[in-house]
């Protein structure tokens, strides 16, 4: 029972030495794990007993030591296995002690490796020539342990140098707590506590942000960031209604933002893909219509270049040409109209983006009824009712039109 006692006030103790330890920070922390294996002539309470002496003076040891307990008692079976039991734990060394012997004569030894350095220490601790009962571990082990520390702690390395190159004017985040600058060198360097995880962002005016994820340990690290410039230009390909193929290009007069986009679509070759048409035949799957429409429009993006997906709206007119005849010449019966489009594009590579796009047509004819009458089918539709248009006297509105493509963006 007084044994028993006697760990819950090592553990106690321990606790609290760790406690106050956290609440100093006079250098770089460095993070330790123990191994302790006792042989089968210890008791559980005697092992403990130990066990907890020696975490106790570790903790008390170095305000800037965390240490880290294993799951259970025992040491991993080789090195391999110890490195590996120490990188799951984030820690930067191991510390694995033995307990031989008896209450009456306790007989430890330590070894330590620097997992950063790869260094191995067998000499940390051994026993004296003469028995130490438990009451004396403590000038016997704990004392020489903690005068040796050098040799156990995993030292804390020199600063590494860490140069990042990047275009003037980028402005760094992730290396401190507060943005660098970059010069007019083009060129950053500072000194990084090793070992570090970083995540750098570059951000550079007109140029799309670009990170990079650095580990750093005790080489020096050189990082250079290419940023990819917002887009002044764009070529779209894409099919109209899933069928039929347009090619556009687009230049922003405010890059990756504000655009102005011409293209042309043709309907004289198309893919039709359902089954009946409305007069119940079978259609062919290659489609042909004598008609393209050539269009220009004025758009914007209302997010940020760097997003993944970015939303945007375009509006203008638009000339439908008919090719009954060489050359290509206005169509007699809806020659011109304004048509708009909502759209979405997603970030598939920096230059390249994906997109789809809902695309209402106002077709402005010279006679409602003559355009209907020559785009459906004779009789089939009555009192301007066409499903999918919006129909008055003057402006036939189709609102069935989607768009998918590709865009590819160019300096």
């Amino acid at each position: 029972m007084k044994r028993w006692i006697l760990v819950a006030v090592l553990a106690l103790a321990a606790v609290q030495a760790y406690g106050e330890a956290g609440d100093v920070d006079s250098g770089p922390r460095r993070r330790l794990i123990v191994f302790f294996e006792p042989s089968p002539s210890f008791s559980a309470v005697d092992a403990r007993l130990i066990y907890e002496s020696l975490i106790a003076v570790l903790k008390r040891s170095d305000p800037n030591l965390i240490i880290l307990e294993y799951d259970s008692f025992g040491i991993p079976p080789d090195e391999p296995a110890r490195v590996a039991a120490t990188r799951e734990r984030d820690a930067d060394g191991w510390l694995a002690v033995t307990a031989d012997g008896s209450m009456d004569d306790v007989r430890l030894h330590a070894s330590s490796h620097d997992i950063l350095r790869n260094v191995t220490d067998d000499t940390v601790l051994s026993p004296p020539d003469r028995p130490v009962p438990y009451r004396f571990i403590e000038q016997a082990y704990w004392f020489p342990l903690t005068e040796r520390r050098d040799q156990w702690t995993p030292p804390p390395a020199d600063r590494v140098s860490l140069v990042v190159r990047a275009p003037p004017g980028t402005v760094l985040f992730g290396i401190t707590a507060d943005p660098i600058p970059v010069g007019d060198t083009g060129v950053v360097e500072t000194a990084i506590d090793p070992p570090a995880a970083l995540e750098i962002r570059g951000e550079t005016p007109g140029h799309l942000p670009i990170e990079r994820s650095v580990y750093i340990q005790y080489d020096p690290v050189t990082v250079e960031l290419d940023p990819v410039a917002y887009n002044r230009w764009a070529v779209d390909v894409r099919l109209a209604g899933f069928q039929f193929p347009g090619i556009r290009a687009a230049w922003f007069p405010r890059p990756a933002t504000i655009y102005v986009r011409t293209g042309i679509t043709t309907y004289t070759a198309g893919l039709y893909l359902v089954n009946e048409d409305p007069s119940g035949t079978t259609p062919n799957l290659l489609q042909s219509n004598p008609l393209s429409l050539a269009t220009v429009r004025a758009g914007m993006f209302f997010r940020l270049p760097d997003r993944t997906l970015r939303p945007y709206a375009e509006l203008g007119p638009f000339l439908r040409l008919s090719h009954d005849g060489a050359p290509a010449t206005l169509d007699p019966v809806a020659p011109w109209g304004i048509g708009g489009a909502v759209g979405l594009e997603y970030a598939l590579l920096p230059r390249v983006r994906l997109f789809a796009e809902y695309e209402p047509l106002a077709y402005v004819p010279h006679s409602v009824d003559d355009f209907l009458s020559v785009s459906f089918p004779a009789g089939y539709y009555s009192g301007r009712r066409v499903p999918g248009y919006l129909v008055t006297d003057t402006v036939a509105v189709d609102m069935r039109n989607t768009a998918l493509g590709v865009r590819f963006l160019f300096d």
